[in-house]
């Protein structure tokens, strides 16, 4: 049973899952181990020192609290533009910090010629050159380091709100791996072919009609196989199955973005596919695949509907359920109006 067109599917797909999720794991733990400071310092939070120790023994990237008596506004100010305009985002004040001086980096403009008795936080960074020299000539030795209070949290806030998400997609690929791998017919494959019958007898059926030459249409990394009873289409990482008898509408589907509401500045087509449960099937193809693939089946699917129309999307939301319906519906339809072959929809670019 496992040994023909379906099994080496499977097989196929298992091996490129875990493939995927081993080198997600692997590039994850790389860039954590990379990053593991300063993420160890945003967890724990900041530490508290002495502004001598900061100035004089200074650990670059440390998350820092100091107490500061008095600080100086040195009138040198960072700027960021937003929209085309420049804007003032934080001021550089300097203070004593034993036998040095120590530049804090505070953030928001309007700040006061002296600031006294603050406790402040941030992060121990190199002091630049283009700051330096915007400066007087200090009275005392002027630390190499910095305490830079903008926004020093921001990269690891980042860092969970992508880093939980795929996490939590990658342990969801773990359980789908030790599905399909152990028990061939949990595979979402499997899944989908047992759907319309026994599963032993359909995939018995697919290995004979895939072994001969069939049809086949391919578009970079997707592919679709036509045989006498199915409509396979196929990813690296996936595999759908379809009964062309239970095929009820076809059309290919293009997104079109935009640049400012006027310029098309690229295309993406798709091919969909419903049969008569209700279930979808979906592939990325270009405008010449698209055609092909639909003008194939409507020469194996002569019942199906084909083509794409805003009243027949709206007789499918009602009828999905009752099939027989929607393809006298739409045919009916059909004949009074023609659809087009394409369903588009733009995407706007800014």
């Amino acid at each position: 049973m496992w040994e023909g067109y379906c099994g080496k599917a499977i097989r196929r797909l298992n091996r490129n899952l875990g493939i995927l999720i081993v080198s997600m794991a692997a590039l994850g733990a790389l860039f954590t181990y990379s990053q593991r400071q300063y993420l160890t310092q945003y967890f724990r939070g900041t530490k508290a020192i002495e502004l001598s120790a900061a100035a004089e023994h200074p650990v670059d990237g440390q998350f820092v609290r100091v107490h500061v008596e008095r600080a100086y506004n040195t009138g040198v100010q960072h700027t960021t533009e937003d929209r085309g305009a420049e804007v003032v985002d934080s001021q550089y004040f300097v203070t004593a910090a034993g036998e040095k001086l120590l530049m804090l980096r505070i953030p928001d403009g309007g700040h006061p010629r002296e600031i006294s008795n603050l406790t402040f936080e941030g992060r121990l960074r190199p002091l630049s050159a283009e700051v330096t020299k915007q400066l007087p000539p200090p009275p005392a030795p002027l630390s190499g380091y910095y305490i830079d209070g903008e926004d020093f949290r921001g990269f690891g806030t980042w860092f969970l709100i992508i880093g939980i998400p795929l996490l939590l997609l990658w342990l969801f690929l773990i359980v789908v791996y030790q599905r399909g791998a152990t028990d061939f017919t949990k595979h979402p494959f499997a899944k989908s072919v047992g759907n319309y019958g026994q599963l032993e007898m359909l995939m018995q059926e697919i290995d004979a009609e895939t072994s001969p030459a069939h049809t086949v249409f391919s578009w970079r990394f997707n592919r679709a196989e036509i045989t006498q009873n199915w409509l396979l289409v196929g990813t690296p990482l996936a595999l759908k199955a379809m009964r062309l008898n239970h095929l009820v509408w076809a059309y290919t589907y293009v997104l079109k973005r935009k640049l400012y509401f006027l310029v098309t500045v690229q295309k993406n087509y798709f091919l969909i596919a419903y049969d008569d449960r209700g279930k979808k099937v979906q592939m990325t193809v270009n405008k010449n695949t698209g055609k092909d693939v639909i003008d194939e089946l409507f020469l194996r699917c002569p019942n199906a509907v084909f083509g794409y129309d805003d009243a027949i999307q709206k007789i499918w939301k009602r009828t999905r359920e009752k099939p027989e319906l929607f393809r006298d519906e739409a045919l009916s339809l059909r004949n009074q109006t023609e659809p087009t072959a394409v369903k588009t929809r733009s995407a706007l670019m800014h």
